[in-house]
């Protein structure tokens, strides 16, 4: 989110969705999407139940992603709100890393739902909801200052649908 937005600022970017909360007056943001966070385990180790709490996450060995990103608070305020101090045994920065370790079994993880929708990992894993559940709220971020030629408005106009 940070780098999207430093790219917005400086022109490199038109439009950016990025996680929420948005900083600065510069910019345009419009709530488009509420995305459920849930975590995903090696098949083999899921946890039996629809649901996973903090209580139980908090025992296992976890892979998240890289502190620093807005997702990653989400995730580390859940478990504090909770009680929990998340203490990962590996942390990355890219989402299809962090599933194929998954799916090699070195661990669980807590991911957006969206992410699960990419092309079918090699090992098998299972996602559960989580209680209390979790989302994060994705917004379409512009520079307020933006020639809105057609080009961009159409742009706009699909990803608010």
């Amino acid at each position: 989110t940070q780098d999207m937005l430093r790219a917005l600022e400086e022109n490199q970017l038109d439009v950016a969705l990025v996680t929420l909360p948005v900083p600065g007056r510069m910019f345009q943001v419009t709530p488009i999407l509420e995305d459920d966070v849930v975590a995903l385990f090696p098949a083999r180790d899921a946890p039996l139940g629809a649901h996973v709490t903090p209580a139980q996450l908090s025992k296992l060995p976890m892979v998240v992603y890289e502190p620093g990103a807005h997702t990653r608070r989400v995730i580390d305020d859940w478990f504090r709100k909770a009680g929990y101090v998340l203490k990962p045994v590996m942390e990355l920065g890219s989402i299809e890393a962090i599933k194929e370790l998954v799916g090699a079994g070195l661990g669980c993880t807590m991911l957006p739902a969206m992410a699960l929708s990419a092309p079918r990992r090699r090992a098998p894993v299972v996602s559960k909801a989580l209680s209390p559940r979790l989302s994060r709220k994705l917004a379409l971020v512009l520079r307020r200052d933006k020639p809105m030629q057609r080009g961009l408005r159409e742009v706009v106009a699909a990803l608010k649908q």
